[in-house]
């Protein structure tokens, strides 16, 4: 649900001027020009938080790629790597219990690869990963550049 909240805020953004919100940054660099970038439900936050939600699925889907371990222990990894540093006592708390709740890492795979061996999916997952890394990094340096990485906690 934050994921599709996020990509709404950014899509309304978008429809109310096309040819000037032509990428993400400019959505950005926009509301840093009009010193919105803190009212709630900004471009900006809602594209922080998508941001880091990508990168735990990236960094999740790599752990996959990478290891052995079952969806549990990639998704607390990857959580720890990527977004607990912002999460609070009781989204911690939340995320602990969901975690819980994660598939056996051969249903995981078999269920995204459908038909597809496991090897194949992994492939591909590699391939999607790796271009999702890629996508991330680029906005993480660029919310950098702009000062508008935050670290409060929700």
């Amino acid at each position: 649900m934050d994921i599709n909240g996020n990509i709404s805020k950014l899509t309304k953004k978008f429809e109310q001027n096309r040819e000037k919100y032509h990428t993400l940054q400019e959505i950005v660099r926009s509301e840093i020009a009009e010193k919105t970038t803190g009212v709630k439900n900004s471009a900006t936050d809602a594209l922080l938080w998508l941001k880091r939600a990508l990168n735990f699925i990236a960094v999740l889907l790599d752990l996959l790629v990478k290891t052995t371990d079952e969806v549990s222990v990639c998704a607390s990894t990857a959580y720890e790597q990527t977004l607990r540093r912002y999460h609070g006592f009781i989204v911690k708390g939340i995320f602990s219990l969901a975690v819980k709740a994660s598939p056996y890492r051969k249903n995981f795979i078999k269920a995204l690869g459908k038909d597809r061996s496991e090897s194949e999916t992994l492939e591909d997952l590699r391939k999607y990963t790796d271009l999702l890394l890629e996508n991330v990094n680029t906005l993480n340096q660029f919310y950098q550049e702009t000062g508008q990485e935050r670290t409060d906690k929700v």
